[in-house]
């Protein structure tokens, strides 16, 4: 499981180019074998601060958390990348309630309804554990 996870999370970092922030940390000759092929398949559609944010976005809530840390860190990141990354303070795109009600009963292993007396499908509000 954990090498799907990994694939997925190279394919998406491929995807988005990210291989642009490595550049000045790496070395060349490396990166140049490592990410010969996003080169070739994939384009950067925006600048690079946008890809990041984009491409944290897609790999799902664990990374929405690391965007929403690195948002508050613009020492580390630029002021330009933090301003990007606030939108995963308050401005995310909501996922369904199906979707909510299957991970939770994944990571239950139960379903919903022997675990909770009651579970609404309306959803009440969204939140995030502040960093």
């Amino acid at each position: 499981m954990a090498i799907f996870s990994l694939i997925r999370i190279s394919y998406i970092f491929c995807k988005y180019r990210l291989d642009e922030l490595l550049d000045p940390l790496a070395n060349k000759v490396l990166l140049s074998l490592l990410f010969f092929f996003p080169k070739i398949f994939f384009r950067k559609q925006k600048e690079i601060e946008y890809r990041l944010s984009d491409a944290l976005e897609e790999m799902g809530p664990l990374f929405i958390k690391f965007g929403q840390l690195l948002s508050t860190r613009p020492d580390l990141v630029g002021e330009k990348q933090a301003s990007i990354l606030k939108k995963f303070q308050n401005d995310l795109k909501p996922f369904s309630t199906r979707e909510a009600i299957e991970i939770v009963e994944q990571d239950l292993e139960s379903p919903i309804d022997q675990i909770f007396e009651s579970f609404s499908e309306e959803p009440l509000a969204a939140a995030s554990i502040g960093c």
